[in-house]
């Protein structure tokens, strides 16, 4: 088996309940605002904690080197000895924390796009609604949350090392 598969294997058991515990918060707020919006009668209970569940997914892979260098950080001696390239050590944990980034990601985007679908039906007539325009506007934003993220966890590995250097 190739070591860097194993690298993997064991990110992926370190962080798969950081996973689907935050899947299951996306999933718990959008159901909770859902249920405010049928009691209310208003849409937009369901879009703006939607909006912002996503929004706040810029941060995520940024949390999730975090938890993860701080994890590594209490055995460093072990990471220290391994004979993988550092190159690999950190490729594996931000492959990882990409992948658990698109997934969340795409949860809380579809969450959004229901919630934005019941309040064109509610606000805007059919003549000034762009279905087309829409959707490349979300898909520019989702792209721009992705970079940022990408962005922001590259950072926070940059600052661990110096942390590290000069501790």
């Amino acid at each position: 088996m190739n070591p860097w598969i194993g690298l993997l294997k064991k990110e992926w058991r370190i962080s798969k309940l950081w996973i689907w515990t935050t899947v299951g918060i996306v999933i718990a707020v959008n159901i909770v605002a859902y249920l405010f919006a049928l009691k209310y009668d208003e849409p937009i209970a369901m879009f703006v904690p939607s909006l912002i569940v996503t929004s706040l997914h810029a941060f995520y892979m940024l949390m999730f080197m975090a938890l993860s260098l701080q994890t590594e950080a209490k055995r460093l001696h072990l990471w220290l000895h391994t004979p993988q390239p550092v190159f690999r050590l950190v490729s594996a944990k931000l492959l990882i924390a990409f992948g658990s980034l698109l997934v969340s990601l795409f949860v809380s985007a579809l969450f959004t796009y229901i919630a934005l679908l019941g309040i064109k039906e509610r606000y805007f007539n059919e003549e000034m609604w762009d279905h087309e325009l829409f959707i490349q506007s979300g898909m520019l934003a989702v792209l721009s949350i992705v970079l940022l993220s990408v962005h922001m966890a590259v950072l926070c590995l940059f600052y661990w090392v110096i942390y590290l250097i000069c501790k």
